[in-house]
Formats: structure tokens, sequence, C-alpha cells
């Protein structure tokens, strides 16, 4: 599970930030990761939207593993 949810938000965060920098910061701390979205482009957006639909599914499968806010 803690593969799959780092995979996950990983490959969403490094993707933003490749098309754009200033997109969103993030805070990687020992209560999990904490994004802050600082644009509203379609991209970021749909990507964002992406990632969490992604953690979600995990979570109702590994509900006591993780938990998305």
């Amino acid at each position: 599970v803690c593969a799959a949810a780092s995979s996950i938000a990983t490959t969403s965060v490094n993707g933003i930030l490749a098309l754009n920098k200033e997109s969103l910061s993030y805070e990687v701390s020992d209560k999990g990761l904490t994004i802050e979205v600082l644009d509203n482009e379609v991209v970021t957006q749909t990507l964002i939207n992406n990632m969490v639909n992604l953690l979600k599914d995990l979570e109702e499968q590994y509900p006591t593993n993780i938990e998305v806010k």
C-alpha cells in the first residue's frame, strides 16, 4: 500500500511540476503529504483530481492503511 500511494503521489506531483514549476507546492512530513495547488490550469486540476481519485480507490481497498483528506 505504501509503495502504491508513494508511486501515485510522486508521479502526479513530478508530472505537474514538469509542466509548470509554479503550479503547486508540497510538503512531506511525519503526518503525510500536503499539496497546495497554486494555479487553476486545466492540466494541473485534471492531474490532481486523477491523483486524488486513485488514492481514494486505494483507501477503499485498504482503509486501515491510508487516509485521504
